[in-house]
Parts: C-alpha cells; structure tokens; sequence
C-alpha cells in the first residue's frame, strides 16, 4: 500500500514530502493487533494487555517498520503552500518579524552555502591537478 504526507516547519520554512510504501499484508496485521490490544485494555486485562502489547504488538510494529520503504523529498516551502494550501493550515501562525527574520536567515545560508560549494569546488579541482601531476 502506498501513502504519501507532507512535513512542514512553519518557522524555518522547510516542507518534505514523504512517500511510503508498505506491504498490504503488514498493514491488516497491524491494525488487526492494534484492535486487540484496545480490546484488551477496555475489558481491565491488564497483565494479559501488558504481555500481549510486549510480545505481539511491539513485533508487528517492528516488522512494518521493517518492510516500510520511506522516500523523503524535499520541497519549497512556498510552492507545496501554494499548491496544497490546506496542508500548511496551523493553529499558531508566528509573527511578522519572526518570519522575516527567519527568511533572512534562509537566504543567508543559502548564499553561504553557494560561497562553501564554490570554494569546495575549486579546493577538489587544484587538488584533482595535483594528483594528475604527481602520477
């Protein structure tokens, strides 16, 4: 079964969208343990629910975990906002100047990280010519 959501950080602006895909089989098993483990603790059996969620549900969950292929994409913020707005709706919207600052801050990391990958860039070619000479 696949499934896909969307992760967002309204603060720092950063949106992921995430694909998963999991075997069908895993997920009835895992929903129908979940179901008898909330059976378990409406009816009071406490030790049997404590045993039950320790060597059955904890297994099940583990082995979907297992067999659960996640694909993380990140997006821009601003695009997934446009184009799925009702994603981005929150209860708590942060202030004019928290926002821009923190846009501020994402563009300045953003042009620090183009002068890092320049200089890197030329640091990896001079010592590529180095090699070159020394063979």
């Amino acid at each position: 079964m696949r499934q896909w959501f969307i992760g967002t950080n309204n603060y720092w602006f950063t949106s992921t969208v995430f694909l998963e895909e999991t075997p069908f089989v895993l997920i009835i098993m895992d929903y129908i343990i979940a179901y008898v483990c909330y059976m378990l603790s409406l009816l009071h059996l406490t030790k049997i629910a404590e045993l039950w969620h320790t060597y059955v549900c904890t297994w099940i969950v583990d082995l979907k975990c297992r067999y659960t292929k996640t694909i993380c994409i990140p997006m821009p913020y601003f695009y997934l906002k446009e184009k799925i707005p009702k994603e981005f709706e929150s209860d708590y919207e942060y202030s004019e100047e928290i926002v821009t600052n923190n846009r501020n801050i994402a563009r300045n990391y953003s042009n620090r990280y183009k002068e890092y990958s320049r200089e890197f860039k030329e640091r990896i070619s001079k010592l590529i010519k180095r090699s070159t000479y020394d063979i």
